[in-house]
């Protein structure tokens, strides 16, 4: 047994040192404290004064140590809030310098005002929030959870069921999400399947404005010879599942079959 296993049998500790690891240690050794010491010091009073005169409420910092803060190919900023707008607890993205926030944000605005059940919709977009700054509020949904904690082969048929009518609307505003993965594909009890971050997304045959070399998601099909790289959400979801080792029989299931089916009826490449 190694040690790891050993600690994990001894109450209280493991949970004691798992907490000292995530929240004091590797946010160190990331940057993310002595960043968020340099926010909270010179940049919070400014950005939360600028959300409140666009009526923002009841502010709150929201997962600070999983900011972007300027590292990587393209040095870009991101930090998240909850607040209320009109009443409606909603999740605020501010990117600066981020290409795929502002990426994101023309997604979102090429949606218009069209309600999806698998989208948590943007209610406010401010494409000039700062200087190179742009900020996304979007609906707040309560309890969701990563795909990856399914537990029961009924949950893994409704969500596979769900993400075929995601990808059945999408593929009717031609949008490809291009970043599916298991911290993009939510759900919430009672509530169904939930696709997140837009960033890399695009629209079919439209020019893309998003650095791929930087940003290149996580499951796509590379073609080197030609120098492209394939995005195609049905892929992208079956290497997920793959990735997450379900059960053998659960993909036998007649909606997992049929978004297998589905690789390379609607795709698209990037150019490398």
């Amino acid at each position: 047994m190694s040690l790891k296993d050993s600690i994990k049998k001894i109450p209280i500790v493991y949970p004691v040192l798992s907490y000292i690891k995530n929240e004091v240690f590797l946010p160190i050794k990331s940057g993310h404290m002595r960043f968020f010491v340099y926010f909270i010091l010179f940049i919070m009073y400014d950005e939360t004064k600028a959300l409140k005169s666009r009526g923002f409420k009841n502010i709150h910092i929201f997962m600070p140590f999983t900011w972007r803060i300027g590292k990587g190919r393209d040095y870009a900023f991101r930090r998240y809030y909850t607040a209320c707008l009109n009443g409606i607890k909603v999740f605020i993205k501010i990117g600066k310098n981020d290409s795929t926030v502002v990426n994101e944000a023309k997604i979102y605005n090429y949606i218009g005002k069209e309600k999806f059940n698998f989208l948590a919709n943007a209610v406010f977009i401010d494409h000039n929030f700062a200087d190179d700054t742009v900020m996304i509020a979007n609906e707040f949904i309560e309890g969701l959870d990563s795909v990856e904690k399914i537990s029961q082969k009924s949950d893994f048929e409704n969500i596979c069921q769900a993400f075929l009518i995601a990808l059945d609307e999408l593929e009717k505003l031609e949008i490809i999400h291009a970043d599916i993965h298991k911290g993009n594909i939510m759900y919430a009890q009672n509530k169904g399947l939930y696709l997140l971050d837009f960033g890399i997304s695009f629209i079919k045959g439209k020019e893309k404005t998003v650095n791929y070399s930087a940003r290149p998601g996580t499951f796509y099909i590379n073609d080197l010879q030609n120098k492209q790289r394939k995005y195609d959400d049905a892929y992208s979801f079956t290497r997920m599942i793959e990735c997450l080792k379900f059960p053998e029989e659960w993909l036998q299931t007649e909606a997992y079959i049929k978004i297998t089916e589905r690789i390379g009826n609607f795709s698209d490449v990037v150019e490398l």
